[in-house]
């Protein structure tokens, strides 16, 4: 309120100035001029102050247009800054009391710190964009745009700066890979003492500004490996020469004093390359001078090496130049390169002809302890020797199949990689072990039938002689009358034999047991026995199982023959019935022919010569004679 009174009253004091100074003016213009002339002045005067006014306003009213302009453009602007920054804010109030020029104030005032953040993110986009173009410049990579309207979000802008140290980890790497690759291709060239032949060459070896792009990157890998593959040449044509100097010096029976000359040459360098390949071209040629009995030498390593590798003799006589005569550079080379083959062929398969070797050892070992085991006095006391025997046994049998399962294993490795199988002296080897294990069972099996044979051709010829000792005792005066006695009771008083099994047999027995002609039964028993060969006599159980030995017992033991027939009858234990009702002990032999023919009565029992072997200790033993009718 106090502000309008203060504008009225300077609009009075502006209305009194006027009206005071236009009366001064009048008065003066009154004297100075005619009254026509002064109303001319004062229409004049008037004419000027409005026009004062009129420009007066009119300059108000633009400035009044360029301020609201102003405060328009600045809103306009705060609003582009808050898109710009990706922020949100509330512009200052507008309200109309206050006048337009403080609004702009204002308003400007609001955006100076949204100005100075634009300008610093624009600033820092900027400087990382010319890093960005820096480093794809130097690497030959594109680059990844970065926009300024809008501007990045400050997630953007760190993925950009990860890209950044991203280009620069590769920068590094490069300059690390190309300092490495210039070192090696310049140490190359010194081995291989060669220079560069082209200026590319020379700017990517020696160039200090250099691009880390792709093709100066490949360009120098190029060279790299170029020159690389030179020195490899020749590392590997030097390491050649000395395996062959070596074996050209072990031919040619070469100096110690001239070997020596090539030992301070370690380095791989193609000075030493050129003086292996002159002391090589030496040798050659000394060798060729006597290629006849070098020859003769490498014939006899191959005889050797086809040894090595179990060779067969139709894998030797494949290298057909073994017997040719006509001694050339050709053919000498042919039998350098059968021996190598060979030797390659062993170092390749060493282990698997190491576990064979280890296995033929083991093999023939045990052989040889199975020969022990066949002979006749094995086992006298030899210092515990079987028990070594024994043990050695029992490693062998450990080892050998663990052996045997590891040369199956690489052989069928050996298979998947040669696509062939792995051969010793012309067969499979697996074949050729099987084959081994079936020779050896077989010639156990013919041991066994021939130790068979000759066990029953000797007890046939034993029993042949007892028998013909018994048949001489029989034969005498005495054993006549009392087998003829012995007939004639029989003819009387015996049932008649048929096929009734023990019944039979118990009737005979008892029949022979009541009669009372055995006056002399020990003087006959004994001669008998002396007669016969017998000191012991064996009680054979039927089972087969085991045998037991009879005390001496004074009940009888009777032989009973007929024509040609005797028949041993066993009663020294009684009831045979109650002892043993399956076995019967009465046996038939032929005393003509020696060996048994048949079992008297009962099932199968053992040969004659096993009975008479097996005979208890001296028993009375009576005779009786029978006589078929």
């Amino acid at each position: 309120m106090a502000e309008l009174i203060e504008v009225e009253k300077l609009l009075l004091k502006i209305e009194m100035t006027s009206k005071i100074n236009v009366k001064k003016l009048l008065n003066i213009w009154i004297e100075i001029f005619p009254l026509e002339v002064c109303k001319e002045h004062l229409r004049k005067l008037v004419k000027h102050a409005e026009s004062f006014y009129t420009e007066l306003v009119s300059e108000s009213e633009e400035k009044k247009v360029f301020i609201e302009k102003e405060i328009n453009d600045l809103k306009d602007e705060a609003k582009n800054l808050h898109r710009l920054l990706n922020i949100e804010a509330e512009l200052p109030c507008t309200d109309p009391d206050i006048p337009l020029l403080m609004q702009q104030s204002d308003l400007d005032k609001s955006l100076q710190d949204l100005r100075e953040s634009l300008r610093q993110k624009r600033e820092d986009i900027r400087e990382l964009l010319l890093q960005q173009k820096s480093l794809c410049e130097e690497l030959g990579v594109e680059s990844q745009p970065l926009l300024e309207d809008p501007l990045p979000t400050e997630n953007e802008i760190n993925d950009f700066r990860k890209h950044l140290n991203e280009l620069d980890t590769i920068r590094m790497s490069r300059l690390n890979d190309v300092s490495n690759l210039r070192k090696e291709i310049k140490d190359y060239l010194q081995i291989l003492q060669l220079e560069v032949n082209t200026d590319n060459e020379n700017k990517l070896l020696n160039h200090h500004q250099i691009k880390l792009d792709e093709e100066t990157f490949n360009g120098l890998q190029y060279m790299h490996k170029r020159y690389g593959a030179k020195v490899q040449e020749v590392r590997e044509g030097i390491d050649n020469m000395r395996q062959s100097l070596e074996k050209l010096w072990n031919l040619l029976n070469i100096t110690t004093n001239t070997r020596n000359k090539f030992i301070h040459l370690n380095d791989y360098t193609q000075v030493a390359f050129d003086i292996y390949y002159k002391e090589i071209q030496r040798c050659e040629a000394l060798k060729r001078q006597n290629i006849k009995f070098y020859i003769q030498q490498l014939r006899e390593q191959i005889t050797q090496w086809w040894d090595k590798t179990l060779k067969s003799e139709v894998e030797r006589n494949r290298f057909s130049n073994f017997n040719n005569n006509y001694y050339t550079d050709d053919l000498l080379v042919l039998h350098e390169l059968e021996l190598d083959d060979l030797q390659t062929y062993y170092e390749t398969n060493q282990e698997i002809f190491e576990l064979f070797e280890s296995r033929k050892i083991l093999w023939e070992r045990m052989m040889a302890l199975e020969n022990k085991a066949t002979e006749p006095g094995r086992y006298n006391n030899r210092g515990g020797q079987l028990l070594k025997e024994e043990k050695e046994r029992k490693t062998i049998t450990t080892k050998l199949p663990i052996i045997e399962r590891k040369i199956t294993e690489l052989v069928k490795i050996y298979k998947v990689r040669e696509h062939k199988p792995f051969t010793v002296y012309g067969e499979n080897i697996v074949d050729y072990m099987s084959n081994e294990w079936a020779q050896k069972r077989q010639a156990k099996e013919q041991r066994t039938n021939i130790r068979k044979n000759m066990q029953v051709k000797s007890q046939t010829r034993a029993i042949s002689s007892k028998s013909n000792s018994v048949i001489s005792t029989l034969n005498s005066p005495l054993i006549t009358n009392s087998a003829r006695k012995v007939s004639s009771s029989l003819k009387r008083k015996l049932p008649t034999i048929n096929n009734n099994g023990p019944t039979v047999k118990r009737c005979l027995m008892e029949s022979l047991n009541s009669l009372n002609i055995c006056k002399r039964r020990p003087s006959i028993g004994v001669s008998s026995r002396k007669m016969l060969g017998v000191n012991n006599l064996t009680h054979f159980n039927g089972s087969n199982k085991k045998h037991s030995t009879l005390k001496k017992s004074p009940k009888t033991s009777s032989i009973a023959i007929s024509k040609g027939t005797v028949i041993f009858t066993d009663q020294a234990n009684g009831n045979f019935e109650k002892n043993n009702k399956s076995t019967d002990h009465s046996f038939m032999f032929n005393t003509s022919s020696g060996p048994v023919i048949s079992e008297a009565i009962g099932k199968t029992q053992p040969t004659e010569s096993e009975r008479l072997l097996t005979l208890p200790n001296p028993r009375n033993l009576t005779y009786f004679l029978h006589t078929k009718p």
